[in-house]
């Protein structure tokens, strides 16, 4: 025991005076000079070190501060490599042969900056010089061993790491929270790096090919990374790829397996902020890469992903971004060899309707070669879109319109021409508000590159419509639409859903109430306005289309014919209506417009020069029936009438919108409808409130309607007015204001209540909006109340003033009814 305690403490003794001694005899100079040598011959670099220091015991090792290896020869950017410490061992048995191995390399707070300029050249390549001198590190002469410094095994701790490749416009930076790279002389290093960019932290791991490419050579790369973004409290983004790379200097030669998952594909941007990524969420799966050897002039990661083949693809997805407000849910693409068909399966999901779509896009060689060239290749499509089967309470559910619903689109798509047929079928089809059914339709399209579209053979029919049509789109010099539509028949009330302007009930605004005039139930009010009652009129609109009619019509031209064997609406038939639409450099006209009606031809032309500074229009009615709820939206109207809207007259224009139009308005106008239906509650307003009880709710039947005006100086002077409604008729005269919707209207409204009736004359000003009804008095100052006596029909003279002569469809005759039932219906009690 004695022996061995006085061994150790003469081997300890010994070590101790090596370590003094090594420490005494080795020249630092020396090896700093050695290991700078050794860096500029094997890489060409400069490097640069400040504090420097040897330690022998317990283990030999260096320290350095300050460490800086410079850019490219002779580039004027910054240094390559900054390092506030670097530590690292040496290893013995190395040095045998002259090298100095750095062993558990630890470099503190680096600052990397890697370049590739336009050119190709890359600063993280390392090319020895040709020639180098011999160094004189100090006056006398010494000899020069040459020295190989190698890294066996490194470590970083926050190193901020920066890339810009101008070649391929990517550029990036993130912080290297902590890395360790092992087996660095080997063929295969180990790397795993753990950092951030911004609040974004990321894990990258695996295996790598030899660093020999460092140093000039391009070695074959046999690769196994795997990477994660997020941290474990989240849900945590992975991809794995196992493969090879031959060419790693420049990127390619990639051949290998991409698997992953990754929840929101624009997660990514946590790490590639510009990369523009899409909506994809619960993307995952597999992809066979290789790469295709193919040309393109893109840049950045669409040039990089352009070059990438695909030999096998297996990808889901939960949801794709949204088109037209259609969702693609529970996506998969699946090809399980070249040779296989590309097949996509998903849900398309709108506001109110799921389907189920089943695709292939050729056989995945053919998608690939389509894709590389972008579609110069065509590429075969056979598309098939069903409602998803139902059963249960579903197969039974009378809300859901959708029935048997299939739509098919098969041919081929390129760039150059494409071609595809599409059909469909459906026992119901759900539209907005209203759903066809026994539909079926058919149609091909044929395309010249992607600015000329043929849609020709298009054929519909269902229960409420059929037609034909055949249009040109054509925008490769000047936008242009040429064609016909020729429907034979069309029932819109039946599919009044689509096209009727729904709105919700608007609270009125009520009038102050003044005491009624004896023996009239709320049709006037007693007392006269005030001399200084102030008005709050309603300022007209300012807003205005991001893009003006002018400028739409200006950018296109158009040369479609239209027409109409049967169309029902309001529950009559219109015959051989018919209309051709020009629309040439701004100049829009609408000649002829003509149909036969229920009683009689209609007729009217629409011209609009566009093309001129100052545009002027020019319409003529003679007569022409338009949707009223479509006019009183132009015309910016509450909705206040349902039905077909005859319009005669002549009217002229000059403005770029309608509002402009509406200023500078000039002619004579007469509208009048027969059947129909108007809104009480908005009616009761033009006449007082206390009369809502004896009009009913809701909408009522429009017995006639007739009202003329002449126009000019944005005024509309009604010259006749009458209406019958209910229990209601109404007549008078008065103008109205076309942009503020300020009226003076001289009514003398009439209610009939069990055979007799009451009736007083009432001023309605205000707006139509809010309208304000007094009492009128007469010339002699007196307020007149009349009761009982017969009626007088106000229909005939209002029509005939409205219809400037023309012949017309006549009201239909009174409903005869006993007083009780009479008494009952008036008030609203019995329909």
């Amino acid at each position: 025991m004695k022996r061995l305690l006085a061994g150790l403490i003469v081997l300890l003794v010994l070590l101790t005076g090596f370590g003094i001694a090594a420490h005494v005899l080795i020249d630092r100079s020396a090896l700093r000079d050695d290991v700078v040598a050794a860096v500029k011959r094997q890489t060409g670099r400069d490097l640069a070190l400040g504090r420097f220091s040897v330690q022998v015991l317990p283990w030999p090792s260096v320290s350095a501060g300050n460490v800086v290896l410079s850019d490219l020869p002779g580039s004027a950017r910054g240094p390559m490599l900054k390092a506030r410490e670097v530590r690292a061992s040496i290893a013995l048995t190395p040095l045998l042969w002259r090298e100095i191995r750095l062993e558990n390399v630890t470099v503190l707070g680096a600052d990397v900056s890697l370049l590739r300029d336009a050119d190709g050249r890359a600063n993280w390549e390392f090319t020895p010089p040709k020639t180098l001198e011999n160094d004189h590190s100090s006056s006398r002469p010494r000899v020069q061993a040459r020295w190989k410094l190698a890294i066996g095994s490194a470590s970083l701790t926050q190193a901020n790491l920066s890339w810009r490749d101008e070649l391929r416009s990517w550029r990036g930076h993130v912080v290297i929270d902590r890395a360790e790279l092992d087996g660095l002389h080997s063929p295969s290093p180990y790397i795993d790096f753990h950092g951030h960019h911004d609040q974004t932290p990321f894990t990258l791991t695996g295996h790598i090919g030899p660093l020999s490419l460092l140093r000039g050579e391009n070695p074959p790369w046999a690769l196994s990374l795997g990477a994660t973004l997020g941290t474990n409290e989240t849900h945590q983004d992975w991809l794995n790829f196992d493969g090879q790379l031959m060419d790693p200097q420049h990127l390619r030669g990639l051949a290998g397996n991409l698997r992953g998952e990754i929840a929101h594909l624009s997660d990514l941007h946590g790490i590639f902020p510009h990369a523009r990524l899409p909506e994809i969420n619960d993307l995952g799966g597999e992809l066979g890469l290789f790469d295709a050897e193919t040309k393109t002039d893109t840049q950045g990661w669409k040039a990089f992903a352009s070059h990438l083949g695909v030999n096998h693809v297996h990808l889901h997805a939960a949801s794709l971004p949204s088109w037209h407000d259609i969702h693609a849910q529970a996506v998969h693409v699946d090809g399980e060899t070249l040779s296989s068909a590309l097949a996509v399966d998903a849900d398309l999901a709108s506001a109110s309707h799921v389907w189920h779509a089943q695709g292939q896009f050729g056989t995945l060689s053919q998608a690939l070669r389509s894709w590389q060239d972008r579609l110069n290749t065509s590429l075969p499509v056979s598309v098939t879109v069903q409602e998803p089967g139902k059963s249960g309470l579903e197969a039974t559910d009378q809300r859901d319109r959708n029935d048997g619903a299939t739509f098919n689109v098969s041919g081929h798509i390129g760039a150059k021409e494409s071609q595809l047929a599409l059909s469909g079928q459906a026992q119901s089809l759900a539209i907005r508000n209203s759903a066809l059914h026994e539909a079926k339709f058919g149609l091909t399209i044929e395309a010249k590159g992607w600015r000329w579209f043929h849609l020709k053979d298009s054929k519909f029919s269902s229960q409420e419509a059929e037609w034909v049509s055949d249009l040109i789109f054509d925008d490769r010099e000047r936008r242009k639409l040429s064609g016909s539509v020729h429907v034979s028949r069309l029932d819109l009330d039946a599919l009044q859903g689509i096209w009727r302007r729904v709105t919700p009930p608007v609270k009125p605004q009520i009038a102050p109430s003044v005491p009624a005039a004896p023996g009239v139930a709320g049709i006037a009010q007693k007392s006269a306005p005030a001399a200084n009652e102030a008005k709050t009129p309603i300022a007209p609109s300012t807003q205005t289309p991001p893009l003006s009619l002018v400028q739409r019509l200006r950018q296109q031209d158009a040369d479609l014919t239209f027409e109409g064997d049967n169309v029902r609406f309001n529950q009559r038939d219109y015959h051989a209506l018919k209309t051709h639409v020009s629309l040439q450099a701004g100049h829009l006209t609408l000649d002829p417009i003509s149909g036969q009606g229920p009683d009689g031809p209609l007729a009217g032309r629409f011209d609009y020069h566009a093309e001129n500074d100052d545009p002027e229009m020019a319409a003529q009615f003679s007569p022409l029936l338009l949707p009223a709820s479509w006019a009183q939206q132009q015309a910016g109207l509450p909705l206040l009438l349902r039905g077909p809207l005859e319009v005669v007259g002549e009217v002229h224009a000059r403005g770029q919108q309608p509002n402009e139009w509406r200023h500078t308005m000039s002619g004579h106008l007469g509208l009048s409808m027969v059947g129909g239906t108007i809104d009480s509650h908005l009616l009761g307003q033009f006449v007082g409130q206390d009369v809502q009880s004896v009009l009913g709710h809701g909408d009522i039947g429009l017995r006639c309607l007739g009202i003329h005006a002449d126009i000019a100086d944005n005024r509309a002077v009604v010259d006749s007015l009458g209406l019958e409604a209910g229990a209601l008729m109404a007549s008078g005269h008065g103008d109205f204001n076309l942009t503020t919707h300020e009226m003076t209207l001289h009514l003398t409204p009439r209610v009939g209540i069990a055979g007799a009736g009451a009736s007083t004359p009432v001023l309605v000003t205000g707006t139509i909006e809010a309208p304000h009804v007094q009492q009128e008095a007469g010339q002699d100052g007196r307020f007149e109340v009349t009761i009982g006596g017969a009626a007088e029909d106000v229909c005939g003279h209002a029509l005939s003033a409205a219809r400037e002569g023309l012949a017309g469809q006549a009201p239909p005759a009174p409903k005869k009814r006993s007083r009780a039932a009479e008494l009952l219906h008036d008030l609203g009690i019995f329909h």
